[in-house]
């Protein structure tokens, strides 16, 4: 009589391990959000209840997977009877754990005051340096300053709105393919200029080994806005002074120019 009482729970249990351990039981780790999976959007407060009902659940579910595994591999021993789906249906809750925590994340949900404040002080610790290596060229227009508006419509809208982070401007012709510029560069720069509004220049120019009509389209601009210009550095030849001939008496806000020939 014992025996087949023993016998009995072993059954009971192995039916239950089954149960729970089954890719096809109950629920699939099915994504309450699954429009923000990928996307760095910050979610609303209804969003974040479904999101933390749904990690507390899954923890339950994964903590009872976890257990049945441990008992499963006795009880395969004793009864023969093979469990399918353990360690997928386990790996898988992890993720949806993971991955869901991540939307919870605080980074994911700062002030935009804050977050504008940590962009402005990262963007702006290159003009500590004489000799910028900031690159804007038409292989990669989008380069810091301006990557962080690539990260979410957030983050994008909060750079966007950061009008002095368009107008650090750099251009190194070294890196620049061709005799002149693409089209595509004098496009993204024109664009910089526009999102700078009223913010002050601040201009970094190497062009050792060109003339400067291979700059004029990018030096009109410039001058067009030379009330703007607050710094100004050229790695150039003599020959640029010339061709900025026409900001002469217009530079009321420059603080700071270096040039090296």
């Amino acid at each position: 009589m014992k025996s087949n009482t023993i016998s009995l729970k072993q059954r009971l249990f192995t039916l239950s391990l089954h149960r729970t351990l089954s890719p096809n039981y109950n629920d699939d780790f099915t994504s309450p959000v699954p429009h923000l999976l990928n996307s760095n959007a910050v979610p609303t407060d209804s969003e974040r209840r479904l999101i933390q009902d749904a990690v507390d659940r899954v923890s339950v579910l994964t903590g009872d997977i976890l257990e049945a595994l441990h008992g499963g591999i006795a009880s395969e021993r004793e009864t023969g009877f093979k469990l399918d789906g353990g360690k997928p249906r386990l790996e898988a809750g992890l993720e949806f754990l993971r991955v869901h925590k991540a939307i919870l994340s605080p980074v994911r949900q700062l002030p935009a005051e804050i977050l504008a404040e940590i962009i402005s002080i990262n963007a702006e610790s290159f003009l500590l340096n004489p000799h910028p290596r900031l690159v804007l060229d038409s292989s990669n227009p989008v380069n810091f300053p301006w990557s962080p508006s690539q990260v979410s419509r957030f983050w994008r809208e909060t750079t966007l709105s950061l009008h002095h982070l368009w107008g650090q401007l750099i251009i190194d012709a070294c890196l620049l393919k061709g005799k002149k510029p693409s089209k595509a560069f004098l496009k993204f720069f024109t664009l910089c200029l526009e999102r700078s509004q009223d913010a002050p220049l601040h201009i970094y120019l190497c062009s050792p080994t060109r003339q400067p009509e291979d700059l004029t389209p990018f030096l009109d601009l410039l001058m067009a806005h030379a009330e703007r210009w607050q710094t100004l550095y050229l790695l150039t030849k003599p020959s640029f002074l010339n061709a900025l001939e026409g900001v002469r008496d217009r530079l009321s806000s420059l603080t700071r120019f270096d040039s090296e020939a």
